[in-house]
């Protein structure tokens, strides 16, 4: 699984790290010009725009070029603020590079003035993109790549971050991100999971869901759901003080609380999805 890690908590994992702010810059930029090379298929006589802030991400931008200008690449830095652009774009550029502002941004961007159909590299989140709501600034550049540090943030995976971000690549420069709440799934996590054997039946992976309450089972009725699609074979629905969930799996059986268990058969048991407090409620 990938972690995907919020904006505090990437700050967090920043200001624990062993090395100086100036070596994960050195770092990152590093990982931006490999980006950007492989993206431009060649370093000399190729022409790039870096469009740089003034916070960290803008440094790693900065770190990036003197990289690209040591491979023979022309490189041109714009420099961005939230009142415009201090600068222009190189006409001829063959990539532009974003590194104006980080996940934390938000409000109104003043969309730059770059040539049209150029590849763009984004460095941590397209400038203009909520780093964890992956809400979007209207003047936000499409990246066609872009190169985060650590670990995914969850505004590349959410709202614009998808249409935005493009192709997204995870650069390792030594931040401990083990600690990480949120978890992508890949398709090797899911050829992990158990396969059933020829001869399995329903009781084999049954689920006891107790929940809801009168006027009150939509919250059960999805984890009916979901315990079906998770691959459970027979899901049993107990609903305190209600006969039956309206939208109830047709598949799953709604019996009294006190009579559920006695099977002895259920492998989970799951409480609590819409569940009132009797005290609260009386």
């Amino acid at each position: 699984m990938q972690p995907v890690i919020t904006s505090a908590q990437m700050h967090a994992i920043d200001a624990a790290a062993p090395e100086p702010v100036e070596v994960l810059i050195q770092r990152a930029g590093w990982a931006v010009a490999r980006n950007a090379l492989a993206m431009l298929g060649r370093s000399y006589g190729t022409r790039v725009t870096v469009l740089h802030g003034s916070g960290n991400n803008g440094a790693d931008g900065l770190a990036a070029a003197a990289v690209l200008r040591r491979r023979g690449v022309r490189v041109v830095t714009v420099r961005i603020t939230r009142d415009g652009w201090v600068g222009r774009a190189d006409p001829d550029s063959q990539l532009i590079i974003d590194a104006g502002f980080g996940t934390g941004f938000s409000g109104d961007l003043i969309r730059p003035a770059v040539p049209d159909a150029v590849p763009v590299l984004a460095v941590d989140v397209p400038s203009g993109l909520h780093g964890d709501s992956g809400v979007a600034s209207p003047a936000t550049l499409r990246a066609d790549r872009t190169v985060t540090f650590g670990a995914a943030k969850p505004g590349h995976y959410m709202n614009d971050g998808p249409r935005l971000c493009g192709e997204l690549v995870v650069a390792d420069i030594g931040l401990d991100c083990s600690r990480a709440c949120i978890h992508r799934m890949e398709s090797s996590d899911l050829a992990r999971w158990p396969r059933r054997s020829g001869d399995t039946h329903k009781w084999e992976a049954a689920v006891w869901l107790v929940g809801g309450s009168t006027g009150m089972t939509g919250s059960i009725s999805l984890a009916a759901a979901a315990a079906f699609r998770a691959g459970a074979g027979y899901v049993t629905i107990s609903i305190p003080g209600a006969e039956a969930a309206s939208a109830t799996p047709i598949e799953a059986v709604v019996v009294p609380v006190g009579e559920a268990g006695r099977t002895g058969r259920h492998r989970a048991l799951v409480v609590g999805p819409g569940l009132r407090d009797p005290a609260v409620a009386g």
